[in-house]
């Protein structure tokens, strides 16, 4: 009676199944508490195939960060809104809420992010000059086209700024799923990234007395066919 031969699993589900387990852990011990041993052992095979898939234990990092946490998707999303011409208001606190949501899908990513920057300064800046980089770019040139047209303060720095209102929303998230503000009080997204845009603005907007999210309202009527 002939044995069935056993079949391979295909490279692409050993790279998955690696880096499934390979999340797991460094998410949860960092960049230098996990070893290659460990990831191996936790997908299921020996060192010798990790390798085979993966030169080094920063290769295998940085393909978690690629795979979980959809590099670049945020910097695509805002462009598309860029691109809709949406209102202040509304494209702000889009951009915030977009961010909010994708750290509520991928729990674990902002300590990736942070492993990454404090024991691996190779990653850290192969992060910033991949992917933050452009994203900064995108959102100061926006800023520094509003200033153009006298919406903006001009006495702001747009990289400055970008950077500020990014880091209110990062922030949030730090203090609510990193240092445990969630065991206290519960918020809505939506609510959180218009309330961040709607303070940020606030701070942005040239001469303007009324609220950000109603000034963009009214804005948002008036564009021409063109603009939006």
């Amino acid at each position: 009676m002939r044995l069935a031969r056993q079949t391979r699993k295909p490279a692409s589900v050993r790279k998955e199944q690696i880096l499934v387990a390979a999340g797991e852990l460094f998410s949860r011990k960092g960049f230098a508490g996990t070893t290659t041993r460990e990831v191996a052992a936790a997908a299921g095979l020996n060192e010798a195939l990790l390798f085979r898939h993966f030169g080094n234990k920063e290769e295998i990092y940085w393909a978690v960060l690629e795979q979980r946490c959809r590099l670049g998707e945020g910097r695509k999303r805002m462009e598309r809104r860029l691109e809709e011409g949406q209102p202040d208001f509304e494209l702000f606190s889009g951009i915030a809420e977009d961010i909010l949501e994708r750290h509520r899908e991928m729990p674990d990513l902002m300590r990736l992010f942070l492993y990454s920057a404090l024991e691996s300064h190779s990653l850290s800046d192969r992060m910033f000059r991949t992917y933050s980089v452009q994203f900064y770019e995108t959102l100061a040139s926006h800023i520094e086209k509003r200033k153009t047209e006298g919406r903006f303060r001009a006495d702001l720095d747009p990289m400055l700024a970008a950077r500020g209102f990014i880091g209110m929303v990062f922030y949030h998230h730090m203090v609510q799923n990193i240092f445990g503000g969630k065991q206290y009080q519960a918020f809505d997204a939506k609510q959180v990234a218009e309330t961040l845009a709607e303070i940020w603005l606030r701070g942005m907007v040239n001469g303007e007395e009324k609220k950000p999210s109603d000034a963009a309202l009214e804005t948002s009527k008036e564009m021409t066919p063109v603009e939006a």
